[in-house]
């Protein structure tokens, strides 16, 4: 498989299965990483997947501060333009 389809398939299964984990609360890093390893190989999986719980960790420690002195008008923007927004520029 060329590293462009297995750097794109990496990509939807760090998707999934933070998608998993923000439903059932389930850590999304270890249901991605068997199908990761066997993306990417075991070091890259381990240090991408611990780097991006970090990050998520820190985004979300930070969010919820920004969220709670919002109004709803700018929660309701970033919610539905910004954060889709930025999320797809990841993505390209």
């Amino acid at each position: 498989m060329g590293e462009l389809w297995c750097s794109v398939l990496f990509l939807l299964t760090v998707l999934l299965s933070n998608t998993i984990q923000v439903i059932t609360g389930f850590a999304g890093a270890m249901l991605a990483m068997p199908v990761s390893i066997r993306l990417i190989g075991l070091e890259p999986a381990k240090a991408i997947l611990n780097i991006a719980t970090m990050v998520s960790a820190v985004c979300g420690m930070v969010g919820d501060r920004l969220v709670s002195k919002m109004s709803s008008e700018h929660f309701l923007l970033l919610t539905y333009v910004l954060l889709p927004a930025s999320g797809l520029l990841v993505l390209l």
